[in-house]
């Protein structure tokens, strides 16, 4: 799993990218993220780790906010 922020990042890409080329792996991954991730990764996701997918239309942009670091600046994890 994911560990820095580059990785998330990286992540996030390669989902993305998967759920453009392939609507099986797009609905599912709406309708089961974690089930849909595991299956792409290969791997169990954190029990406690909720996975949230947003999907921006004409009229609505999501936009994600890192945590901020306990010293102000943006965390790593």
């Amino acid at each position: 799993m994911a560990k820095t922020t580059e990785d998330k990042f990286k992540l996030k890409e390669q989902v993305a990218a998967k759920a453009w080329s392939d609507d099986g792996f797009r609905k599912e991954l709406m309708a089961d993220p974690k089930a849909a991730l595991k299956k792409l990764l290969g791997e169990d996701l954190p029990e406690n780790l909720k996975v949230n997918i947003l999907l921006d239309t004409p009229k609505k942009m999501n936009l994600v906010l890192q945590k901020k670091a306990e010293g102000g600046e943006l965390s790593e994890s």
